[in-house]
């Protein structure tokens, strides 16, 4: 079961934060990661990927069987999202992305899935921000070097995001805050270790699963990238991590509980913050109570926000945020 070896997972790594290590060797070592051990970094010929996804409910049941089809060209990629009759189909020019409108149906972790698919790890762009910390994490029986950030020097405790790199500096897993993505069965294409199977888990609970079924070189056409009218400019989206959003926030409202509702635990939350620094979308990705977990979205629904600058200018970010509930 996933929610065990997860729960394993924690457990053990909990106990095992090593000493401060700056080297910079590991930076070395995590730019490796990020450039070998990424589908969205194979561009050396287009290719097309079949993947089975299983999406949970909070409770990491009910699983939610579907497909995500990917075809990649350079920099463009088109995307086809199959959840029983919700579809979707993206396509990404550049930096520009056009896609249809969802099904009400249609599962909204499904991108998320997909991202941690094409990246798990860090990007170039995140590598060179990070001043590297070492330490040493035991996952599924193998003892792994975890590379994070250095936390600031007034901090108590730091949670992630750790990269976790087996002996052949490949990427095996990330934690960030209570959330865990492992990487297992990598195989070699095109001179990239691509994992076959990814699994992410919240709190201990698992979320979703995706396994690579198909994996291939092919031939694009031109049409295959060319977005038809009811495909709309979608606002560009930067993905950040939690301790990053934590440090812009300038507003916070705490979730109004109502009487009688006694759960507690984390819930975890996916959050898009406009450019005007507002949460625009809040959606529960897990928690231990679906009142609690109304409440968080609720309150975070009025947090703001100092807009999140790239180049110099501001834009939408998503991130996750944890809300404790004692």
């Amino acid at each position: 079961m996933i929610a065990k070896r997860i729960a394993g997972i924690l457990i053990v790594s909990a106990t095992c934060f090593a000493a401060r290590a700056q080297d910079p060797v590991l930076t070395t070592r995590l730019t490796t990661a990020a450039t070998v051990d990424a589908l969205d970094a194979v561009d050396a010929k287009p290719w097309h990927a079949v993947v089975e996804a299983e999406i949970f409910d909070a409770k990491g049941s009910n699983p939610l069987h579907g497909t995500i089809e990917i075809w990649q060209a350079g920099s463009d990629r088109r995307v086809l999202y199959t959840f029983g009759s919700a579809t979707m189909t993206e396509i990404v020019k550049g930096k520009t992305v056009y896609r249809t409108a969802s099904d009400p149906q249609f599962p909204r972790f499904a991108p998320f899935l997909l991202a941690k698919v094409l990246r798990a790890g860090p990007t170039l762009f995140q590598v060179k921000l990070t001043e590297p910390l070492l330490q040493q994490r035991k996952v599924e029986g193998q003892k792994l070097d975890c590379i994070t950030s250095k936390p600031p020097a007034n901090a108590t405790s730091f949670s992630g995001p750790a990269y976790c790199l087996d002996s052949q500096d490949h990427l095996r897993a990330v934690f960030n805050f209570q959330q865990v993505v492992l990487l297992e069965a990598p195989e070699e294409f095109l001179g990239h270790a691509i994992s076959r199977r990814i699994s992410i888990a919240n709190s201990e609970v698992p979320t979703a699963t995706a396994t690579i079924t198909k994996l291939e070189i092919y031939e694009p056409s031109a049409e295959q990238f060319t977005p038809t009218a009811d495909m709309p400019v979608i606002v560009p989206t930067v993905r950040i991590s939690g301790n990053v959003i934590a440090g812009l926030l300038m507003k916070k409202v705490e979730p109004s509980l109502s009487a009688g509702v006694s759960a507690k635990g984390t819930v975890s939350l996916h959050v898009v913050v406009g450019t005007n620094g507002h949460p625009s979308r809040v959606d529960v990705v897990s928690t231990p109570d679906a009142a609690v977990g109304a409440a968080c979205v609720d309150a975070v629904k009025q947090w703001v926000y100092k807009p999140y600058l790239l180049n110099g200018d501001p834009v939408q970010v998503e991130t996750t945020v944890l809300i404790n509930i004692q």
